[in-house]
């Protein structure tokens, strides 16, 4: 066997190193990556400015008050915060958070996690720290108690998501149902129908709408939300079949009461027999849009009362048209379509991860089940 020098023993070596860095170049892109960036769980509070900051920059139409509504007064707890700091000069380059959600699965309470708030900052979009970011928020589900996290990427972080293991969950479908014909003909282009008379507009939004012909009780908008609320929704969620949201007094008071978005109203229905509580809906009205944010009710014709409902408050405050998002899965759309709500295309998709399988098909999730 021939002898090898020091210097041969060197210049092998450096080949070899160099040879496997050429054939696995994208692994050290991605530890180099890793290792520029330190990722840590912490407090927000400790970087309110640049949480603050971040939300002007990039997402500005966000109340100042959001961070203190995500921390404070959730039943299923606080927000979990991640940040992503550059490791040579300490700056916080990105961040993502993580809102626990009870929902009830069959009858069993389980915890999800609403990923959003994910932001990098500019200089650290080429090569930065969101995909570490998303993947030390998947690490970490155990140790929060998470069963799965689903998010809504807008479509730049779509490929994101698909990187760090998520699954389409379904798409979020945007339906309108339109009570101001006069301004969608204008709208689109149909001339000789705009010149028809509101009146006769309205007559016909009524007449092939399902919800016109359904009297039973009578939707009044409630000044609070009380224990009668908590008797409403165990016995929904006892008979529900699919996952829902777990909704309490004291969920709805903070997810829509106390948010800083402001603006939310509730409807109610009461039965007839037994003047107990039916059902509810929650809304907002913005730029003449009713925005509808969360149903539920014990049976269809609670739905159809309190949608009806909202069309006369639509007609008597001159609102164009009810606006609803719902996942496609959502057990009401079908009804929604005999409401005369239509497919507007504008839809969203929604991503989820687990460690485990779990079966969350028929899902009724609506806007209220987002983070904002």
């Amino acid at each position: 066997m021939p002898l090898v020098t020091n210097g041969e023993l060197s210049s092998r070596l450096a080949a070899s190193l160099y040879s496997s860095f050429v054939t696995q170049n994208s692994k050290f892109k991605i530890a180099f990556k890793v290792s520029r960036f330190l990722i840590k769980q912490d407090n927000p509070f400790k970087y309110k400015d640049q949480i603050l900051k971040f939300w002007q920059d990039n997402l500005p139409d966000t109340p100042p008050g959001r961070l203190e509504w995500m921390m404070n007064g959730n039943p299923a707890g606080p927000s979990k915060w991640f940040f992503a700091f550059e490791s040579k000069s300490g700056d916080l380059a990105g961040m993502i958070s993580v809102m626990p959600k009870d929902l009830m699965l069959r009858g069993k309470q389980i915890l999800a996690g609403i990923m959003g708030d994910l932001v990098v900052g500019q200089r650290y979009r080429v090569f930065g720290p969101a995909l570490s970011l998303v993947k030390s928020v998947i690490k970490s589900m155990a140790d929060f108690g998470f069963d799965f996290i689903y998010t809504i990427p807008n479509p730049d972080s779509r490929k994101l998501m698909e990187r760090a293991g998520f699954e389409v969950l379904g798409e979020l479908v945007h339906m309108l149902k339109p009570l101001d014909l006069k301004y969608y003909f204008q709208k689109y282009g149909s001339a000789l129908l705009s010149y028809l008379p509101s009146s006769c507009l309205r007559f016909v939004v009524k007449a092939l709408s399902r919800e016109t012909y359904v009297s039973s009780g009578k939707p009044y908008e409630a000044d609070s939300i009380n224990e009668e609320f908590d008797i409403l929704c165990q016995d929904i969620e006892r008979h529900k079949q699919q996952i829902t949201a777990h909704r309490n007094s004291a969920y709805l008071k903070w997810r829509f009461l106390d948010n800083p978005a402001g603006g939310f109203r509730v409807l109610v229905h009461r039965d007839k027999s037994n003047n107990g509580l039916s059902g509810y809906l929650v809304y907002k009205v913005e730029d003449r849009r009713i925005h509808l944010y969360d149903i539920f009710c014990k049976d269809e014709i609670s739905v159809l009362s309190l949608i009806s409902m909202l069309t006369h408050i639509g007609f008597r405050d001159n609102c164009i048209g009810i606006y609803i998002r719902l996942l496609e899965q959502n057990p009401l759309l079908p009804l929604l379509r005999k409401c005369r709500f239509i497919d507007t295309r504008d839809k969203a998709t929604v991503f989820m991860y687990s460690n485990k399988p779990i079966d969350i098909s028929g899902w009724d999730f609506f806007s209220g089940d987002r983070n904002i």
